[in-house]
C-alpha cells in the first residue's frame, strides 16, 4: 500500500453529516496539522473507521473528535493505531455525544499530551475494550463543568496515563 501524506490538516465532516473515512489493510494517513472529526456545528454523525493490522494515522497536531459537531464517531480496532498531540473528544459545547472506541487486541490510540473526553461537550464517550489501548500523559473526563456527564467505559488496565492519571473535576462528584 501506498501512505498517503497530507501536508495541513485532515477533516472528516466539515459542515455536514455522514461523511465516512475507512483506512484499512495497512493504510498509513500521516498529516502535519490537526485531525478534525466533526469540525463545526452541524458537521454531525461523521465517522474515521480504522481496521486492521498495521493500519495508522499518524498526525503532528491534535486531533479533535466532535470539534463542534455531535454524534461523531472514531474507530480504532483490530491492531489498528492513531497518535497525535492533544486529544479533544467533544471540543466546545455544541459538540455532544460523539463516541471514540479501541477495541482489539493491539489497538492502540496514542495522545503524546493531554486526553480530554468532554473538554466542554456533554455526553462524549471514550469506549476501551477487548485488550485496546489509550495511551497518553495526563487524561480528564468532563474538563468543564459544561462536560461533566462525558464518560469513559474501560478497565484501567487499558489505560496508561502517565502523570495525572484520571481527573474529575470536583462539579461531576455528587453526594
Amino acid at each position: 500500500n501506498v501512505p498517503t501524506t497530507i501536508t495541513g490538516d485532515v477533516t472528516v465532516g466539515t459542515n455536514g453529516s455522514f461523511t465516512l473515512l475507512i483506512l484499512t489493510n495497512n493504510a498509513l494517513l500521516t498529516n502535519s496539522g490537526i485531525g478534525y472529526l466533526g469540525r463545526n456545528v452541524g458537521a454531525n454523525s461523521n465517522t474515521v473507521r480504522l481496521a486492521g493490522a498495521n493500519t495508522r494515522w499518524l498526525m503532528s497536531g491534535d486531533l479533535s473528535a466532535g470539534r463542534d459537531g455531535a454524534a461523531n464517531q472514531l474507530v480504532v480496532s483490530n491492531s489498528s493505531v492513531v497518535r497525535n498531540n492533544y486529544s479533544y473528544l467533544g471540543y466546545n459545547t455544541t459538540s455532544s455525544n460523539n463516541v471514540a472506541v479501541v477495541s482489539g487486541a493491539g489497538s492502540l490510540w496514542t495522545s503524546e499530551l493531554d486526553f480530554y473526553v468532554g473538554f466542554l461537550g456533554m455526553g462524549n464517550q471514550l469506549k476501551v475494550s477487548d485488550s485496546g489501548v489509550v495511551r497518553s500523559s495526563s487524561g480528564y473526563l468532563g474538563f468543564f463543568s459544561t462536560g461533566i456527564s462525558s464518560t469513559g467505559l474501560f478497565p484501567s488496565s487499558m489505560l496508561s496515563f502517565n502523570l495525572s492519571s484520571i481527573v474529575l473535576p470536583i462539579a461531576s462528584f455528587t453526594g
